[in-house]
């Protein structure tokens, strides 16, 4: 019983260190998430765990903090709140611990997509990449490494 207890222990400690905090997206996040990178670019990332190819960029994305620890990458999950447990295991999973987690918190998923872009049909992955003058260029549908390569220069 002991043992099972230290060893309960240590995985939480784990998953703690493994998985970034996720705050609340909701309407106004997307104006205070660029507040929060004054003059630097930045990548904002929109996925969910039902989109195969939104956990395929969350790996590249991973992989790009790894080589890249100084680039700003905010990911946002679109599920729902209940999920969290799965999001930040997602994320532990695709070494995200270098990214601002956020997730969708208001079930009137449309509000929250207008108040990022009114472009935005809710098509996943959706990723917006901005340069230092915060002008982006948004992404639907899984980002080429290339595409990525050439944000960075």
């Amino acid at each position: 019983m002991k043992r099972l207890f230290v060893a309960l222990l240590c995985l939480c400690a784990w998953s703690a260190h493994a998985a970034p905090d996720i705050q609340p997206f909701v309407r106004g996040s997307a104006k205070q998430i660029a507040a929060a990178h004054p003059g630097k670019p930045y990548i904002l990332a929109f996925w969910s765990l039902t989109c195969s190819h939104c956990r395929e960029e969350l790996g590249q994305l991973g992989e790009l903090l790894q080589k890249n620890p100084g680039v700003a990458v905010v990911v946002v999950s679109t599920d729902s709140p209940a999920e969290v447990g799965e999001i930040a295991a997602v994320l532990a999973e695709n070494r995200l611990q270098g990214a601002q987690a956020w997730g969708f918190a208001d079930s009137f998923v449309e509000r929250l997509r207008a108040d990022v872009d009114r472009k935005w049909r809710g098509e996943l992955p959706r990723t917006y990449l901005f340069d230092a003058a915060h002008q982006a260029v948004a992404h639907s549908g899984k980002l080429r490494p290339e595409q990525l390569a050439a944000w960075l220069k």
